[in-house]
Order: structure tokens, then C-alpha cells, then sequence
């Protein structure tokens, strides 16, 4: 079962999963109408890379997936890709996840990392957001500032068993500080996880955004050909349930 986008991340790891499993019932978990088609294109293209796999897709979230199936059935493999940052009780939907995990199954949380740039930009958009009005994106709910350290805090409390892998990500974003354009702007909008930034923000609001990412707190050092690197790594949480 996977809780994620448009299905990139999930195409790598079913090629590999079924390397050793020649058949795989895949169940898509994702509320947004647009993600589901991405998703479901992306699959139609790269078919030649995933037969054996059946996906049933459900556009829906997570809590209603709860309600709509049967609680009896329990599954080998679960992902949540930058998933639970749409849960404002994600220690109530990591323990969901676990409890649907056969035994011997496995559950993999990826999140950006506490120390990453972009969640550090992400927790300073949220921390100006009582200061002026900007909307989040109706479709996927509010945002809130969960990050890979409050998922392995949760795993601690309830006694469950994990480990933690750093992926090293960086994001190209000279353009989002030079250039108010369409594309710089959809960018901007993504990265901070709000809607039409540049047209809701007051300017000394945005100008503090926007030199806060040029920071070191979010960037690394400018290079010689002057590119803008935004520091966006993240951690794999990754949880093998034991008949212990």
C-alpha cells in the first residue's frame, strides 16, 4: 500500500520489489484528482517495467481509506513518501500504518530532515503565517511542520523498533529569488507549501522569505557560477514489524 504523489518514488521501488516478488497488488492511497492521473500515466507508460503488477487506485485520504476497508486486513509493505505532513496527528496515523503491517512487514516513512533547509524555511513561512493571510492549498489540507526527528520520536514512545537513513537532496533556486515569472513563482509556492506567495505576502514579509532562503541557514555557499543550492535533504524512517 502507498501514500504518496504522482508516483515516481513508487515506480523505483516496485521495479526492485519485484525482482523478488514476480506478482504485486498495489494499492494507491491519494485525495488529489490530478495526483491520481499523473499517477496513473506514469504507470500506463512505464508498463513494460511493472508487469505482474495489479494497482487498485483510490482517490481518497487516508482516513477514509480507514473507514471504507476491511480493519481485518493487514499488508507486507507500506510507504509514506512526504506524506504525514498533511496529518495534524501523525503519531495516531504512524500507529494506524504500523497495526496494518503483517507480521514480518514493512513500513517506510520519508520526511524531510529536522535539519534541512527547506524544513527550516518551511517552519519560518509557518511561524509568519499569524503575522498576515495566505492560503494553503485547499487540496491537500493545511500544512503543518512534522519532519523525520518527530517521526522517530513517535516510534520511541510506542516502543517500536526503527532505522533512519539520510537521503542527500538539493533543489536548484536561483530563479525563485531573480525573476517574478510564472514558473519562479509555482516553484516558490511549492517549496513553502502555500498558494500565490508573492500576491498574498506584504512585501517586507516576503522580502524577509526571501533572503531567509538565500541564508545559510537554508542554502549552501554560492559557487562560482553564482547558482542558489537550497539544502533539501531528508530521512528514510524505515520500521520491520517483528512477531515481537
Amino acid at each position: 500500500m502507498e501514500s504518496s504523489q504522482t508516483g515516481e518514488t513508487d515506480l523505483m521501488m516496485i521495479s526492485h520489489l519485484l525482482k523478488l516478488f514476480p506478482r504485486i497488488h498495489n494499492i494507491v492511497v491519494e485525495p488529489t484528482a490530478d495526483f491520481v492521473e499523473k499517477y496513473r500515466s506514469l504507470f500506463k507508460a512505464k508498463q513494460h517495467l511493472i508487469e505482474g503488477v495489479e494497482t487498485e487506485w483510490r482517490e481518497q485520504t487516508l482516513e477514509s481509506f480507514q473507514n471504507s476497508v476491511d480493519s481485518s486486513v493487514s499488508y507486507h509493505f507500506i510507504s509514506a513518501i512526504h506524506s504525514l505532513y498533511h496529518f495534524e496527528d501523525y503519531k495516531a496515523t504512524l500507529r494506524y500504518m504500523y497495526d496494518l503491517l503483517e507480521e514480518g512487514g514493512v513500513l517506510l516513512i520519508v520526511m524531510g530532515a529536522e535539519d534541512s533547509g527547506l524544513t527550516r524555511l518551511r517552519k519560518k513561512v509557518r511561524q509568519l503565517e499569524s503575522d498576515y493571510l495566505i492560503f494553503h492549498d485547499a487540496e491537500h489540507g493545511a500544512f503543518h511542520d512534522h519532519n523525520a526527528q518527530h517521526v522517530c520520536k513517535a516510534f520511541d514512545d510506542m516502543g517500536i523498533k526503527y532505522r533512519c537513513s539520510r537521503q542527500r537532496r538539493r533543489i536548484q533556486v536561483t530563479e525563485c529569488l531573480s525573476a517574478d515569472t510564472e514558473a519562479s513563482n509555482l516553484m516558490l509556492d511549492f517549496l513553502l507549501q502555500v498558494s500565490y506567495f508573492r500576491k498574498t505576502a506584504p512585501p517586507d514579509s516576503q522580502k524577509e522569505i526571501l533572503d531567509y532562503i538565500e541564508s545559510v541557514d537554508c542554502c549552501d555557499p554560492r559557487g562560482e557560477d553564482g547558482e542558489l543550492i537550497l539544502n533539501s535533504d531528508c530521512d528514510a524512517v524505515i520500521v520491520h514489524k517483528s512477531a515481537d
